[in-house]
C-alpha cells in the first residue's frame, strides 16, 4: 500500500533575522520531519530586507531551512513569495521523478487587493498519471479580534488558491493543506492576565473547552462561515501568540490566541490521518511559536495498482523521466562537461519551450531552480545528426571535483522532467 508522510509547518517570523543555530535546534526537534516524503514550510512576515534580496542569500530563512532539509535528503521543489509571505515545498528523491507539473496561485488582500502582505499563496503538485494532486496553501489573515468578519471575507476571496475550479482534476485523488497565521483570536476575555492564569492551571480537557468555547476559527467553522469542509487535528498545545521575543513567555499586551493553524481536506478516495499536531518552543526568535502537523497519506488502492505498481517503483530512477540522459562517466576536472540526452513519449514536441533549460546540480540536488551551471535548451544544445533517434548534446563549464547530476527543467510544467544518475568529477583523471 502506497503511503507518504507529509509534514506541514507554519511560522510567523515577525520580521526577525534568521538564526542558523536556532533553526537547526528547532527542526531537529520536529518529530517526523526528516522522514517525510513531502514537506511544506509556510512563513509570514519575512523582513523587507530578505524579501527585496537586500541581505546575502546565505543568511536568509530560505537558505538556512533548505540547508537543513537537503542534509536530510529533501529537495526544494518550489519557492513562492507574495510580499512578506513565503511558501517552500520539499520532497524526497523517491517522489521527485513522479512530479508531472507544479502550479501556483495567489490572492492579495492588503489595501483593497493591491498588496499582498495580508494574502494567500498556494502551490499545487500534480503527480504523473493522475496519481495524486497535493495543494499547499498559506495565508496571513487580518489581525485583531475585531476583524473577525474581515477574516471570513478574506477566506472566501482566497478560495481561488484551492484549484477546486479545475474540472480536469475532479477525479484525481487530492489533498489540500491550508496553513498559516490565520490570526484567529480568543474572545470572551477582558484582560490578557485572565487567559494567562487560566492557561497556567488548565488540564487538557480545560484546553479543549477554551478552544471550543472561545476560539474564533472554531466558532466560524461551527457556524458554517469558513473552512466548513476542512478538518483540523485536535489542538493539544497552548496558544502560539503573543510571545515575548527571546523569552518564550506570553506577552500580557495581547490575549493569548491560537493564531497559527493547519487544516486539511481530501477528495476522491485519498486518505489523510493526522499523526501529530503541535507547537514548538525550541525557537523564540519571534512573537509567535511555530506550529506543525504530520500526516500519513494513503493513496486509493486502484491508483496504486494501476499507476504505482511495485515493479515500477523498483526501476532505476533514470528510466522514469521524460528526458533520458545517457550514462555520464567519471569526468576530468579540467575538461568542460558534455552530456547527451533524448526525450521519451514525444515530450519535447508536446511540451517543449524555448525557455526550457538544463542544469548541473550537486548530487543531492537541493533546490531544483538553483543549479550550479545552466544552459538554455534552444540556444546552447545541438543534435548530433538529423536522424530520428539522434541524441541532443549539452555542454557546461568544467566542474570542481565532487559528485553531480544533470537535470532538465520544463518551463511549461514548472518542474524537472529529467535527471541523470550521479557522476563523479575527478581531480587527477587524465593527468
Amino acid at each position: 500500500m502506497e503511503k507518504w508522510k507529509v509534514t506541514t509547518i507554519t511560522y510567523n517570523v515577525n520580521k526577525q533575522k534568521a538564526s542558523k543555530k536556532e533553526i537547526a535546534e528547532w527542526l531537529n526537534g520536529e518529530e517526523g520531519l526528516c522522514s517525510s516524503d513531502l514537506a511544506c514550510i509556510a512563513m509570514q512576515e519575512i523582513s523587507h530586507a530578505e524579501m527585496l534580496a537586500a541581505i546575502p542569500q546565505c543568511s536568509s530563512w530560505t537558505d538556512h531551512l533548505s540547508e537543513w532539509m537537503v542534509h536530510h535528503e529533501l529537495v526544494l521543489v518550489n519557492k513562492l513569495y507574495l510580499a512578506s509571505n513565503l511558501l517552500l515545498v520539499y520532497c524526497t528523491h523517491r517522489l521527485l521523478h513522479m512530479i508531472y507539473k507544479v502550479e501556483t496561485r495567489w490572492s492579495r488582500n492588503s489595501f483593497g487587493g493591491v498588496a499582498g502582505y495580508k494574502g494567500t499563496i498556494s502551490v499545487r503538485v500534480l503527480f504523473k498519471d493522475d496519481l495524486a494532486s497535493i495543494t499547499f496553501i498559506t495565508s496571513h489573515f487580518f489581525h485583531a479580534e475585531k476583524n473577525f468578519r474581515k477574516r471570513i471575507q478574506q477566506y472566501h476571496r482566497s478560495l481561488v488558491c484551492t484549484f477546486e475550479d479545475d474540472v480536469h482534476a475532479a477525479n484525481t485523488p487530492r489533498a489540500i493543506f491550508w496553513l498559516g497565521d490565520l490570526n484567529s483570536r480568543v474572545e470572551g476575555f477582558t484582560y490578557s492576565n485572565e487567559m494567562i492564569e487560566r492557561l497556567n492551571s488548565c488540564t487538557p480537557d480545560d484546553l479543549k473547552g477554551i478552544v471550543e468555547g472561545f476560539d474564533q476559527l472554531t466558532k466560524s467553522r461551527r457556524a458554517g462561515e469558513a473552512f466548513v469542509e476542512f478538518e483540523e487535528p485536535t489542538i493539544t498545545f497552548k496558544p502560539t501568540y503573543r510571545i515575548k521575543v527571546g523569552l518564550g513567555i506570553y506577552d500580557d499586551l495581547r490575549i493569548p490566541s491560537w493564531c497559527d493553524r493547519v487544516l486539511y481536506k481530501t477528495f476522491s478516495g485519498l486518505q489523510l490521518v493526522p499523526e501529530r499536531y503541535s507547537s514548538s518552543h525550541l525557537i523564540t526568535l519571534s512573537d509567535h511559536f511555530p506550529v506543525s502537523a504530520v500526516f500519513q497519506l494513503t493513496l486509493p488502492t486502484d491508483r496504486q495498482e494501476c499507476k504505482a505498481s511495485p515493479s515500477a517503483s523498483l526501476q532505476p530512477m533514470a528510466t522514469k523521466w521524460s528526458c533520458h540522459f545517457e550514462h555520464i562517466p567519471t569526468w576530468a576536472q579540467h575538461i568542460p562537461l558534455v552530456c547527451r540526452f533524448s526525450f521519451r513519449n514525444n515530450f519535447w514536441k508536446l511540451h517543449g519551450s524555448y525557455g526550457d533549460w538544463l542544469g548541473v546540480y550537486p548530487a543531492g540536488v537541493g533546490n531544483v531552480s538553483n543549479p550550479i551551471h545552466w544552459v538554455y535548451m534552444m540556444t546552447t544544445c545541438y543534435e548530433e545528426s538529423n536522424q530520428p533517434n539522434a541524441k541532443t548534446v549539452a555542454e557546461f563549464p568544467s566542474l570542481k571535483p565532487g559528485y553531480y547530476r544533470v537535470g532538465y527543467f520544463s518551463v511549461r510544467k514548472n518542474c524537472l522532467h529529467g535527471m541523470s544518475e550521479v557522476f563523479r568529477v575527478d581531480e587527477h583523471l587524465g593527468c
